[in-house]
């Protein structure tokens, strides 16, 4: 809803919660909101979502251990 709503604090919070959630689900969420986008006749609410996704440092990739060969 905060994507909806659209306002300056809202894309603030929008930044907080992806930093807190690296591993949100993308594609749901763009999905949910292109369809309020639709209704309201207001593409930026998408547009705008996607530039926060693509601005936001990528999730941080653990790596597995490896043994060494003596």
């Amino acid at each position: 809803m905060k994507a909806v709503a659209h306002r300056a604090r809202d894309i603030a919070d929008i930044e907080a919660i992806l930093s807190a959630h690296p591993n949100i689900d993308e594609e749901w969420i763009v999905s949910t909101v292109r369809e309020f986008a639709e209704a309201l006749d207001t593409p930026e609410l998408v547009t705008d979502l996607v530039k926060l996704f693509r601005k936001r440092a990528p999730a941080k990739v653990t790596k597995k251990a490896r043994t060494r060969k003596r």
